[in-house]
């Protein structure tokens, strides 16, 4: 009789309390990743691994794509088991960073150099018999980034 009444207690309390463990962040490893998502293995074993489990970015129209092995910190919305969200990144690279609605052009930084062709016919160039003529080939012009975004940095 005792193990049925501590059996429904428990069944009672379980139902009337949260689970504070879900009001923590778990440490976990990447298993897998996709843009902004990323399955993970939980250090804590009684926590089952997830997949798909959405990156909760630093800002609006941020995309990351981790690798295999990185370390996160997992919460769960408001103490929701259906709501986990990758938090916050400790060891571990990502392997893509793109920023904006529209992120399809790479970045470049301050001092990189640049190679760049004037295109065919647009300047007059001389002819081998001194006539000038539009430029028959792409004329290779090298440069370097004098300036740039205040709002990113890079390495």
């Amino acid at each position: 009789m005792t193990e049925r009444f501590t059996d429904a207690i428990r069944r009672v309390l379980a139902a009337l309390l949260p689970d504070f463990d879900l009001y923590a962040l778990h440490p976990a490893t990447v298993l897998n990743a996709g843009v902004n998502e990323v399955d993970v293995r939980f250090d804590n074993s009684r926590l089952p691994e997830l997949v798909a489990v959405p990156i909760r970015t630093f800002a609006p129209e941020v995309q990351i794509l981790v690798e295999t092995g990185a370390r996160v910190l997992v919460g769960f919305e408001g103490g929701d088991r259906t709501k986990p969200v990758a938090l916050l990144w400790g060891a571990g690279n990502f392997s893509a960073l793109s920023i904006g609605s529209q992120n399809t052009q790479p970045v470049a930084r301050v001092t990189d150099t640049t190679r760049g062709y004037i295109p065919v016919g647009t300047v007059l160039v001389m002819s081998p018999n001194g006539v000038p003529i539009p430029n028959p080939s792409p004329i290779p012009v090298d440069g370097s980034i004098t300036s740039g975004s205040s709002k990113v940095r890079c390495e």
